[in-house]
């Protein structure tokens, strides 16, 4: 070690704690050891802790900030697995909102109400696809908004149970769908519109089965169809853009057994087919 006239030079300076004072005495800044690990606090004028910067005692880094009532406000981590969080506290030392980067990439915010309850979640998916999940008072989710991989957008209402009820769908190909669920999931009533304009509204039985279908297609001509439980037509009942009504009845195995017809000129027609 060398001394000079206003400096102290040297490789190494060992202690337990380091302290610094400010003018009046009172220890603003603390190095020091805590549990086995280096931990560096930085109070205010008033002594109170506000910045510390420790390692937990698997090596992992954090940084608390916190409030003039020395609560915690903001926690930065990173734990043993090398994810990155960030939590931001309330007054009453409840986290509200919380941040991670998972091992995928996948980035999410979680955000709490005032008794630590998870209400609302985005999620942004290792293939870029974000999803959206709000939850109940006691952190069911109730409502679920996405994007997929393809550009497709979905929203889904659920119960309390957590099972979808409601879906509202965009697919791929810009086709629109209204989907009415049972609690296990099975779809009772579907509504669609496809791109090319024909629309229509099919009720579905508890098996998922199609048994009944209301469409008007692109040109405005309505029909109706009726469904066994196999989901093979057999009542067809229409009117075509002339305005010319028609009704066909199908047997088990599809063939059409009646058909009736009313053309343009009020002639009507009946077909029976053995």
């Amino acid at each position: 070690m060398t001394t000079g006239e206003n400096n102290i030079i040297g490789d190494v300076v060992q202690a337990k704690i380091f302290q610094l004072v400010d003018d009046d005495g009172s220890v603003r800044a603390e190095l020091s050891m805590n549990g086995g690990q280096p931990m560096l606090a930085l109070a205010g004028q008033d002594g109170d802790i506000r910045l510390s910067l420790h390692l937990d005692a698997d090596g992992a880094p954090n940084i608390v900030l916190t409030g003039e009532a020395s609560n915690s406000r903001l926690v930065a981590h990173v734990d043993a697995n090398g994810v990155p969080r960030i939590v931001l506290v309330g007054q009453d030392d409840v986290s509200l909102v919380g941040a991670a980067v998972d091992t995928d990439g996948s980035p999410s915010i979680v955000m709490n109400d005032q008794g630590g309850n998870t209400r609302m979640g985005l999620i942004l998916n290792s293939d870029g696809a974000p999803n959206i999940v709000m939850s109940d008072e006691n952190g069911n989710a109730r409502l679920s908004a996405s994007v997929n991989s393809d550009g497709a957008p979905a929203i889904s209402l659920l119960d309390r149970t957590g099972n979808g009820r409601l879906g509202l769908v965009v697919d791929s190909e810009d086709e629109s769908n209204i989907l009415l669920m049972e609690e296990d999931g099975t779809c009772r009533l579907s509504a669609q519109l496809h791109s090319g304009g024909d629309a229509g509204v099919f009720v579905m039985d508890r098996t998922g089965n199609s048994r009944l279908g209301l469409t008007v297609d692109y040109q405005g001509a309505p029909g109706i169809g009726l469904f066994d439980e196999d989901g093979n037509s057999r009542l067809i009942a229409h009117v075509s853009i002339e305005g010319e009504p028609g009704l066909a009845l199908f047997d088990e195995t599809g063939e059409s057994r009646v058909i009736a017809h009313v053309d343009s000129e009020g002639t009507a027609s009946l077909d029976l087919i053995e």
